[in-house]
């Protein structure tokens, strides 16, 4: 189940797109310009209209709307490109690198186990106790 969703596919959407586990990836100038770079292409070439972002160190907000595509298919292009970009970047760089990579691994790691064990409310209001099946 999706836990947000653009109903307005191509009207005006204020958006926040975080780090997997809020990692302080933008400090650094190079991963900064890859995000820059990969908004420049969308909008230039998927029909990205952006009216307003700031990139701050763990997470970027966003006011923008599509002209061409679904939003949500852009931005699905658009993160899987960008993650994609800085992963390699943070591989080929030197130690510290290496740490945030793996701190975003052991992050995403740990976020998906506490899922599994999270307890949810039935639609009869009463808890579950196993894991759910997804």
């Amino acid at each position: 189940m999706e836990k947000y969703r653009i109903y307005d596919q191509h009207g005006l959407n204020y958006l926040t797109l975080t780090t997997v586990g809020w990692v302080d990836i933008f400090t650094r100038q190079n991963y900064r310009d890859i995000l820059i770079e990969s908004l420049k292409y969308c909008q230039a070439q998927k029909g990205l209209v952006i009216s307003a972002y700031v990139i701050m160190s763990n997470h970027v907000h966003m006011i923008v709307s599509s002209e061409q595509s679904n939003l949500s298919d852009v931005l699905r292009d658009f993160k899987k490109f960008t993650s994609k970009a800085i992963i390699r970047l943070v591989s080929a760089g030197q130690r510290s690198g290496k740490k945030v990579l793996f701190s975003f691994h052991l992050k995403a790691f740990l976020g998906r186990i506490a899922q599994l064990f999270d307890l949810k409310k039935a639609q009869s209001g009463k808890k579950r106790a196993f894991l759910p099946l997804r």
